[in-house]
């Protein structure tokens, strides 16, 4: 999914303070870890993942929240995740397609894996 927020540092020095003014384009890929058996036998979505419910979440913590570092989006859709659904693992890529940096650059990235049953970064409980 992609989503234009402001997001960035904003603090002495200030090289590149335009980004929360003006925002930015900030893309998010998350893969799911789960059995698929159960659901691909029965063709039941209540047996496997809502993706629907999924990309709700993400786009819900992309651009109703506030965050200065890709590391803090990636950690926060990870541990919310694995809390709302029954997956053995995620994979968290966020990415800020041409960031203000002092170069040719087409883009910053941040990806994290995180199995089921680690400690949640927004409420420290296990998920």
């Amino acid at each position: 999914m992609s989503a234009v927020k402001k997001y960035g540092l904003l603090r002495p020095p200030r090289p590149f303070s335009g980004r929360k003014k003006v925002g930015q384009r900030i893309e998010v890929d998350v893969e799911l870890y789960l059995d698929l058996g159960p659901v691909g036998k029965t063709d039941d979505l209540t047996q496997g993942v809502n993706y629907t419910r999924v990309y709700e979440q993400v786009r819900d913590i992309v651009t109703r929240r506030s965050f200065s570092l890709l590391e803090a989006i990636a950690e926060t859709v990870a541990g919310e995740i694995l809390a709302s659904f029954s997956v053995s693992r995620v994979v968290v890529r966020v990415r800020k397609p041409s960031p203000p940096l002092d170069g040719l650059v087409d883009s910053a990235e941040v990806e994290i894996m995180r199995p089921a049953g680690s400690p949640c970064p927004t409420t420290g409980s296990m998920v």
